[in-house]
């Protein structure tokens, strides 16, 4: 009889610690489950970020100054057209997202609106923003926009240019990125 009156205590006391027991892994699993959560997050996270593009090695033409730092160009001159372009940017990026973020373009003056122009490649392609529509003259970004983000070409060879038409361009910033 001591064993079933032993037994009896256990299981009463078996409720409480079982509904105790049930709450501690319940907590544990939450933890455990955001910790593994957040671990996933920023592995996508991380994929996803843009990353800085760096760029070197850029020729100008037309009579424009262009300052390289890191992955920002500021271009400064007064044009009718101009441009500058590097052919130093890894192939690998071919059909990868490119985001251009520009900066200070208030402080530049650009005809009819038209701002820029993105080419690629050897042939010079002319690239469409994938996130901008209408351009202006069907080529050109308009003044306005400060983001503006396409994909490389399949057959990317590593030149990526910008051009410019009938602009005062003081020290405009464009800062690139690219996203899986």
């Amino acid at each position: 009889m001591s064993d079933n009156n032993s037994e009896i205590k256990v299981m009463k006391l078996s409720k409480f610690q079982r509904k105790l027991i049930l709450s501690i892994i319940a907590g544990i699993f939450i933890v455990l489950a955001a910790l593994a959560g957040r671990e996933t997050y920023v592995k996508l996270y991380e994929k996803k970020r843009p990353q800085p593009l760096s760029l070197e090695g850029w020729s100008l033409w037309g009579g424009i100054t262009v300052i390289p730092e890191g992955n920002t160009i500021t271009i400064n001159g007064t044009i009718n057209q101009a441009g500058c372009f590097t052919t130093f940017v890894n192939t690998t990026m071919k059909n990868k997202k490119i985001k251009l973020k520009i900066t200070n373009a208030a402080n530049s003056e650009f005809d009819n609106g038209a701002m820029i122009k993105i080419t690629a490649n050897e042939m010079e392609i002319s690239i469409k923003p994938i996130n901008i529509q209408p351009l202006i003259y069907d080529e050109y970004v308009p003044s306005w926009e400060r983001e503006i983000e396409f994909i490389a070409p399949m057959n990317f060879d590593g030149k990526l240019g910008f051009v410019f038409t009938q602009a005062k361009l003081n020290n405009l910033q464009i800062t690139l990125f690219y996203s899986e």
